[in-house]
């Protein structure tokens, strides 16, 4: 569904999955995964919508008709998306999108709030490119400018960065050398060096590679 999600997003199309399952659930569930669209926990609407199995999928065009209910493996599934699309265009504007961009923007700032920066980021860039015509849309670019013209976010985020890769590089160097391969470890110092030369890590890489 994420891959329908993004083939779907630029064409005006929303996905939103209801599931029957507590909050305590589902979102972990959506967390771990990086959902990109709506999932609504504690949902009774299965039986108003006639839910026989799961999964089930409904088509539904911008004027509320529903085009196809049934699972999302059936290549009818995709021919009514396609069949819909074609024929009933999506509409900007529509309260549907406005409320799924409404709810990523408040998901992006309480990540932001959280200081996990780059998930943010790729969340309001995701809001601003998805949902540009929105309230939400317009936000989310406001929100990109000033944060990448906070030093404190960006030193921050370029840090996290810097942790995560040489951590990685460092323990390759290592290996490398252990084994006797300084030629293999040289190579990973001096991407430590080159991409990261006013850190800690540079000056540990720069001392471990003399050594060798």
């Amino acid at each position: 569904m994420v891959q329908l999600h993004q083939t779907l997003s630029s064409k005006g199309v929303d996905l939103v999955g209801l599931s029957n399952e507590p909050d305590g659930k589902v979102g972990p569930h959506i967390k771990k995964d990086k959902t990109p669209y709506i999932i609504g926990s504690g949902s009774t609407s299965g039986k108003d919508w006639g839910i026989a199995g799961y999964p089930t999928t409904f088509v539904v065009d911008p004027y509320g008709e529903v085009k196809y209910s049934g699972s999302p493996y059936k290549p009818e599934f995709k021919k009514a998306i396609e069949s819909t699309v074609k024929n009933t265009p999506p509409k900007p504007g529509l309260p549907f999108a406005k409320a799924e961009a409404a709810e990523s923007y408040r998901k992006a700032n309480k990540l932001l709030k959280k200081k996990k920066y780059t998930e943010a980021i790729e969340l309001y860039e995701m809001i601003a490119k998805d949902y540009n015509d929105t309230k939400a849309g317009a936000k989310a670019k406001k929100k990109l400018k000033k944060i990448r013209k906070s030093k404190r976010i960006m030193t921050a985020i370029r840090d996290a960065e810097a942790k995560k890769k040489c951590t990685a590089w460092l323990d390759m160097a290592r290996s490398l050398a252990k084994v006797g391969n300084p030629d293999g470890a040289r190579k990973y110092y001096k991407r430590i060096i080159k991409n990261f030369g006013e850190s800690s890590y540079a000056e540990t890489a720069t001392g471990e590679m003399a050594k060798l």
